[in-house]
């Protein structure tokens, strides 16, 4: 057999072993070397598992919901006497906010009611509604754009409720008008447990 050829069935070899290194000695004396088969594999199951995450790992309606440990919604008859709770949502921003319109948006205004009757005008509770963003369920993050505040001394700073007085705010939101149901998780020092407020647009 000649050198030639002995080249040639080492290389078919090496190719049908599979998952070793493809080392060839061509004509020159140079050595090339090219990805294992194993490698080449490796790279494409990658690109996939972190394609499939992305999509499976999108946030539900539900799933966003079961966040908070009162669940809720704007106008919930069951949390008249909670400290915290959401008044029915307005599909419309206030006329004092000046807020400019866009095409294929709209304005909703989500009215947040704290009032801690046990509280004390000692101190503070850290409370930032103008913060509280909402979601879509399809990864949409939609943070405050503006909002109104109904009493200038129950809420200071932008961050301090003072109890027991009652608050009232109104935040507004600039939404797609093909969305229509959005989640908000609020938080705060000012009341004990986290809400998720479930906000239906019909």
């Amino acid at each position: 057999m000649t050198t030639q050829k002995r080249l040639l069935s080492l290389a078919t070899i090496t190719v049908l072993t599979g998952g070793a290194v493809f080392a060839f000695t061509n004509t020159d004396g140079f050595n090339t070397q090219d990805e294992t088969v194993s490698d080449v594999a490796a790279t494409d199951t990658t690109v996939t598992k972190v394609s499939t995450s992305r999509v499976s790992g999108t946030p539900s309606i539900q799933k966003l919901m079961s966040a908070g440990m009162v669940q809720t919604y704007p106008g919930d008859p069951a949390l008249k006497k909670n400290s915290f709770r959401v008044d029915p949502i307005v599909l419309s921003a206030p006329k004092e906010l000046k807020l400019k319109e866009k095409d294929g948006y709209r304005y909703i205004t989500v009215p947040l009611i704290l009032h801690n009757k046990e509280g004390t005008s000692d101190g503070y509770s850290v409370y930032r509604p103008n913060a509280f963003s909402i979601n879509d369920g399809h990864g949409h993050d939609y943070a405050p754009v503006d909002y109104i505040s109904h009493n200038k001394k129950a809420w200071k700073y932008e961050h301090q409720y003072i109890a027991p007085n009652r608050l009232v705010m109104d935040v507004v939101y600039h939404v797609p008008k093909n969305a229509n149901t959005f989640v908000m998780f609020a938080s705060s020092d000012a009341f004990p447990k986290t809400y998720t407020v479930k906000i239906s647009i019909d």
